[in-house]
């Protein structure tokens, strides 16, 4: 009776220390993976700032881009037309007249 009380006790303590190990590695493993999260969160996050710096210069390029467009096609047409009041605006493309519309309004 003293033996199977001594061999329970054994085999009760190495399940105790089997829960206890699983316990540990899946501690572990949950670790792992919320770092692994964050990784790639912070790298998300990262490429998200690079693509807004690469937005905001694209659309300043665009605007300098419609501004010289501005400058060289429609300035020339502008003057004259105050120097000729009652003359027709006159356009050098059709570019110019939704530049021209989005530049005054």
């Amino acid at each position: 009776m003293e033996k199977l009380l001594t061999v329970a006790r054994r085999e009760h303590s190495k399940a105790v220390m089997d829960v206890q190990q699983l316990t540990r590695q899946l501690a572990r493993d949950q670790d792992l993976v919320r770092q692994a999260a964050q990784i790639d969160s912070q790298r998300l996050q990262l490429e998200l700032a690079e693509m807004e710096k690469k937005l905001h210069t694209a659309l300043a390029e665009k605007n300098l881009i419609l501004v010289s467009s501005v400058d060289s096609c429609i300035r020339p047409y502008i003057s004259f037309n105050k120097k000729y009041k009652n003359s027709a605006m006159k356009y050098c493309c059709c570019c110019c007249l939704v530049l021209f519309i989005i530049v005054v309004s």
